[in-house]
């Protein structure tokens, strides 16, 4: 027997599946276009500082401002010469592009120093990224140096920076501070590494909350978690790396993100949306059994 309903519920299924996946297709090859746009449009012009900038995603960041988007980068790291190379490369594509050296594990006054040179450039943007890990060695393994460099150049020193930018650039609009899915739940071989970034995106919080009523301070705080990113610091390490992307791909996300003006934001979406969120709720005797199976530390 002829049932009109059951074809008409069939094929209103059909079109609707159809139309769905159609708009994700358009979805998918128009976002990337879009992006862009905004990234220039947003970045054109300004005065960005970089730190960390002599490699990995600072040195595919700024080399993106610099010879893409319009601005002018102002780079910072502890290798100056790494620095000079990167800023003779955008100038010579038609970019604009400075250097200064900064040590984030230095003391407050040396930090405060380079970060008035940066206030005199008229910086509105800041992208704190400078940061170490310890290796992937086990928290046992480490000698006491090793320890104190990861607490002073990826928190002490980015907090040190961020403090000295809200009392000397007046003319800040953002502050961008890359930390890292680390944050979210420990992993062996960067207890010291995750404990730092955790702490920073805890530090974002209470900070924007302060900013927000604190009228004579407008900039907008922002924390950026990347995920895995083929970058030197993690080459070399044997354990799993899920969803590995390049630093050009990292430096195209933070730029979005930072453009959009976003108040915090993890990538890539299947790691920070699907795989975290998973790791955090998972019960703990499940998680460190799966990954003492599949994450194997140096010797």
């Amino acid at each position: 027997m002829w049932n009109g309903r059951s074809v008409f519920s069939t094929d209103l299924r059909t079109t609707v599946l159809a139309a769905t996946a159609i708009t994700c297709l358009l979805l998918w090859l128009l976002w990337p276009s879009r992006t862009r746009r905004r990234c220039r449009w947003y970045f054109a012009g300004k005065t960005v500082w970089v730190t960390g900038a002599s490699s990995g995603i600072g040195e595919a960041l700024a080399r993106l401002l610099g010879t893409q988007l319009g601005a002018h980068v102002i780079l910072s790291a502890r290798r100056v010469p790494q620095l000079q190379q990167l800023v003779h490369e955008i100038r010579a594509a038609g970019g604009r592009a400075d250097c200064v050296a900064l040590d984030a594990s230095l003391s407050y006054d040396d930090v405060r120093r380079v970060v008035s040179q940066v206030a005199a450039a008229g910086v509105q943007v800041a992208v704190l990224n400078a940061g170490v890990n310890h290796g992937g060695e086990a928290f046992a393994n480490l000698h006491a140096q090793q320890i104190d460099n990861v607490l002073n150049v990826n928190l002490r020193g980015t907090m040190f920076t961020a403090h000295a930018l809200l009392t000397e650039a007046t003319t800040l609009q953002c502050i961008a501070v890359i930390s890292s899915l680390a944050a979210y739940r420990g992993l062996p071989g960067g207890t010291v590494y995750g404990a730092t970034k955790a702490a920073l995106c805890s530090f974002v919080d209470g900070l924007r909350v302060e900013m927000r009523h604190a009228s004579h301070t407008p900039v907008h705080l922002m924390c950026v978690c990347p995920g895995f990113v083929r970058t030197p610091a993690i080459e070399h390490r044997q354990h799993p790396k899920p969803f590995l992307m390049e630093a050009e791909a990292a430096a195209w996300h933070i730029a979005d993100a930072v453009s959009r003006q976003t108040a915090h934001y993890g990538f890539p979406w299947v790691m920070e949306q699907l795989v975290m969120r998973i790791a955090r709720g998972c019960p703990r005797a499940l998680y460190e059994t799966v990954l003492g199976r599949t994450w194997h530390l140096p010797g």
